[in-house]
């Protein structure tokens, strides 16, 4: 449950401190979002009421002049609706193959779109002579790409990291960590949070780990996923050893199976779609998450 009791939703009257709610509400949000990929249960345990009160509180507090509304947003400059998508990625991911699930990915991506919209056009008038202001563009565009990669790898459970629609995603998506890296390496560049310790890059904390992950699932290329990897085993003070150590067992499985590509001219028809065994891209799809590969214990999510 995302917070409060599900006896309780708040309604459109609730008369809480903007400022405290709102850091509430964007941490429960960070916190869920980028935790529930790595949940062994389904993320379907949200009740109607629970996405019910997400999306009111984000109606009524990040909706409307996007400048004041990022002002205001004590920790994800007014981008909680990039987070609120990543739940519901990971929510239809857990689903079957339903009428239901197809509404909904169509509904996730008419929000992205939007998304991907609305940045680009702010990020014609970022003035890069303002160097955060310009890092902070790069991170929600890193994030909005490899949302781009998930969403694609559900709506098409064909495709693999060597299929075109995926793998120029992950180039675009590993250009704009690079750049990350750089500035957090350079200590130009920080998030800290309550998912982070004072001096935490950027990659370093839950958040930038998740999404690390997803991209790791979608390169097809031995330099870059050894740049991710670097970067996870990085963060290593700075996760729960059980998590860490969870997520290092997915890690190796995932480099496992790419190494068995690696080099070799993936069999994809004309429309891309794969041809012989998934390299990873379909963790991202298991029903019970990535860690449930471990229960299986298999390095084959798909046997």
């Amino acid at each position: 449950m995302l917070m409060g009791s599900r006896g309780s939703v708040p309604t459109e009257s609730t008369a809480a401190p903007p400022l405290l709610l709102k850091l509430a509400f964007e941490v429960a949000v960070l916190g869920t979002s980028t935790l529930a990929l790595f949940q062994r249960r389904t993320v379907g345990r949200m009740s109607s009421k629970d996405w019910q009160c997400l999306d009111m509180i984000h109606r009524r507090y990040y909706q409307g002049d996007q400048e004041a509304v990022s002002i205001t947003s004590p920790l994800l400059q007014g981008h909680t609706a990039l987070f609120i998508l990543l739940l519901r990625l990971v929510h239809v991911s857990r689903m079957d193959v339903t009428t239901d699930r197809d509404e909904q990915l169509t509904a996730i991506e008419y929000r992205l779109l939007n998304f991907e919209r609305d940045h680009e056009a702010a990020a014609l008038v970022c003035p890069h002579s303002e160097p955060m202001l310009h890092s902070w563009t790069t991170m929600w565009r890193y994030v909005t790409i490899v949302l781009r990669i998930y969403l694609t790898s559900l709506q098409q459970h064909d495709l693999c990291s060597y299929s075109p629609q995926i793998s120029a995603l992950a180039i675009r998506g590993l250009h704009e960590a690079r750049e990350i890296w750089s500035l957090t390496d350079k200590g130009a560049f920080t998030w800290s949070g309550p998912f982070t310790m004072s001096n935490t890059g950027a990659s370093r904390n839950i958040a930038g780990c998740t999404i690390a992950f997803i991209l790791a699932c979608a390169v097809n290329d031995s330099q870059a996923l050894e740049e991710i990897q670097i970067r996870l085993r990085n963060a290593r003070e700075c996760l729960s050893a059980s998590h860490y150590e969870q997520l290092a067992q997915v890690l190796r499985i995932l480099i496992r199976r790419k190494e068995d590509r690696l080099g070799e001219s993936c069999r994809v028809d004309s429309l891309g779609r794969c041809q012989g065994r998934h390299d990873g891209l379909d963790l991202l799809r298991l029903p019970l998450g990535p860690f449930h590969i471990l229960d299986l214990g298999s390095v084959r999510a798909n046997d």
